[in-house]
C-alpha cells in the first residue's frame, strides 16, 4: 500500500520557479499540438483510472500520471470524491506535526477478492493517469461499453467507488486493463475501491439491469457540432 509521507520537501524560491515554469511550457505544447493535429473547437481532458498511461490510438496526450488517492475509508469527514495524485508534491507553508484539525488523504487500494473481473488487483495499489485529448467535450457513461455515434471512445471498463457500508464516494470508471502498483499487494486499505453491482430490489429497472451483475463503464469524447 502506498505511504503518504509527512516528511517535507521543501524547494527554493528559484527551483520552484523553474518548475513551475517547465510545467507550463509542457501544457502549453499539449494545447498546441492538439489543436493543430485535429480541426477541433476546443480541448478537453479526463482521468484515467487505474491506468499510468494515456490511449495514444485517440489522440491523447498525458499531462500527468499519479496515484489515487482519497478519504479514509472509515473516516465520516474528508472529500468524497477520488483524486489522481502527481508523484512530485509540490508545497507552500507547512507544519509536519500530524494535527487531528485538518482532513486526512490516504492512498486508494483496489478491493476485488470477491467474485468478479479484475480479481489479480487485490489490494493493489491504484495508479491514474490525466489526459488531454483534442476535442471539447468529455464523458463517462456508466452501464455501456460503447460511446454513441460520432464519439470517440477513450477506454472503458467497470464502474466501482466506496463499499455501501463506508462513507460515499464518488463513482469513477476503472480501465479494464487497469495496473496496480508493483510490489503494493500489502492490506494496509486506505481509500477503498470496490465494484458496483446491480441490485433490483432497490427500486432500480430489472430488466435491463441484471441483480447482483458488475456495471461497466466508458469515457467518450467528442467536438460540438
Amino acid at each position: 500500500m502506498m505511504k503518504l509521507s509527512s516528511k517535507s520537501l521543501n524547494t527554493g524560491h528559484n527551483g520552484q520557479s523553474g518548475v513551475m515554469f517547465a510545467l507550463g511550457r509542457t501544457f502549453a505544447v499539449l494545447v498546441a499540438v492538439a489543436l493543430t493535429t485535429c480541426t477541433v473547437e476546443g480541448v478537453s481532458n479526463y482521468v484515467r483510472w487505474g491506468n499510468s498511461s494515456c490511449p495514444v490510438e485517440t489522440g491523447a496526450a498525458l499531462i500527468y500520471s499519479g496515484y489515487v488517492a482519497g478519504s479514509w475509508y472509515g473516516n465520516s469527514g474528508g472529500g468524497s470524491n477520488y483524486l489522481c495524485l502527481p508523484p512530485d508534491p509540490d508545497w507552500h507553508g507547512y507544519d509536519d506535526r500530524q494535527d487531528g484539525e485538518r482532513a486526512r488523504l490516504a492512498g486508494g487500494e483496489f478491493q476485488t477478492n470477491q467474485n468478479g473481473p479484475l480479481l489479480d488487483l487485490y489490494q493493489k495499489d491504484a495508479l491514474c493517469a490525466v489526459c488531454l485529448v483534442p476535442r471539447a467535450t468529455t464523458l463517462m457513461i456508466p452501464a455501456k461499453t460503447s460511446c454513441p455515434a460520432g464519439w470517440t471512445r477513450e477506454y472503458g471498463g467497470y464502474l466501482m467507488t466506496e463499499k455501501y457500508s463506508h462513507h460515499r464516494a464518488e463513482f469513477i470508471c476503472v480501465d479494464e486493463g487497469s495496473q496496480g502498483e508493483a510490489g503494493s499487494e500489502a492490506n494496509d486499505n486506505g481509500a477503498l475501491i470496490y465494484h458496483v453491482e446491480a441490485r433490483c430490489n432497490y427500486n432500480l429497472p430489472c430488466p435491463p439491469y441484471v441483480n447482483g451483475r458488475e456495471l461497466t463503464c466508458v469515457v467518450c469524447s467528442a467536438d460540438p457540432k
